[in-house]
């Protein structure tokens, strides 16, 4: 048991850092959004994503193409990006309740998606095969949670210490950068 969660606790943690959900973690609260809401909903999505890979496997690349979910993850990326640098100012780490703006459900969501296929879960589906699923899940859970905070308590730094409008053109940039890079790693 402690083997099966240490494992898939370190193996996700140093795999989501830097990848390309923390990156669009960091930007959906630089961005403005509500950092509680993000702070819920990114390892929530994160958590289902991680049930995923650990209850389902490879069924979700049996059902639908890598090369599917790839690209359509891209085009996500580059979509919201360019939506984001031309949306109306805002200040900066603050929600406006305008539909759209990064919460909760979009979070969660927006990070799911992003999961499916990637080498996160392609990690938890081999512990899975190795080690009781339940305490694989557990551990991987527990280190997307943390990645999600530590990268929420950043980006909502950086707020306080960069102009607002340089942050919400770096983060919207970030995601075009993002979806091209996904096309092509």
């Amino acid at each position: 048991m402690i083997e099966a969660v240490t494992a898939s606790f370190a193996l996700a943690f140093l795999a989501e850092l830097g990848d390309k959900t923390q990156l669009a973690v960091l930007a959906l609260t630089a961005k403005g959004g509500d950092k509680w809401k993000i702070f819920a909903g990114s390892p929530l999505g994160l958590t289902l994503a991680v049930a995923v890979s650990v209850l389902l496997g490879g069924a979700v690349s049996t059902l639908v193409p890598f090369d599917l979910l790839k690209v359509a993850a891209a085009l996500g990326f580059v979509a919201f990006g360019i939506y984001s640098f031309f949306e109306p100012e805002e200040k900066c780490g603050e929600a406006s309740g305008r539909k759209g703006k990064a919460g909760l459900g979009s979070s969660a969501v927006l990070l799911f998606v992003m999961e499916m296929g990637d080498k996160t879960q392609l990690a938890n589906f081999l512990l899975a095969a190795r080690y009781p699923a339940e305490w694989v899940f557990v551990g991987a859970a527990l280190a997307m949670a943390l990645v999600a905070g530590l990268t929420v308590y950043l980006g909502a730094k950086a707020c306080s210490l960069v102009s607002p409008k340089i942050v919400k053109k770096a983060s919207a940039v970030l995601f075009v950068l993002v979806g091209i890079a996904t096309l092509f790693f």
